[in-house]
């Protein structure tokens, strides 16, 4: 069985028309009939054609999904090297407190030198 596709808008994408008044053709294209170029998503295959925005849409949402996980992923990435980093600077804050705690008070003051004088 054949499969033919019509435009669910009851347009043509692209027609040849004959100019009346000038009697030049002319190439009379929809807005929403574009080329893309570039890669599909799925198949890595090179993509360079015209075909209708509506039938471009569902390749289109493979390719946005596709780019919503790497970024999930470098969110993730971006916040597991900032709690490790936040965990290292927590332990450098404790180990500071823990070495001024251990210092003399401040009325007993270090000798310095000599005080025999």
């Amino acid at each position: 069985m054949e499969v033919v596709y019509t435009c669910p808008l009851g347009s043509e994408c692209e027609t040849a028309k004959k100019d009346e008044s000038t009697g030049k053709m002319k190439l009379y294209r929809c807005r929403w009939y574009v080329k893309m170029r570039g890669k599909d998503p799925q198949s890595d295959n090179e993509i360079d054609e015209f075909r209708c925005s509506m039938e471009w849409m569902p390749l289109l949402q493979v390719e946005h999904s596709l780019f919503e996980r790497q970024t999930g992923a470098a969110v993730e990435s971006l916040r597991n090297n900032v709690i490790d980093t936040m965990s290292q600077q927590q332990a450098r804050m404790e180990r500071i407190v823990k070495d001024q705690s251990e210092l003399p008070a401040s009325g007993d003051k270090p000798s310095i030198g000599n005080d025999d004088k």
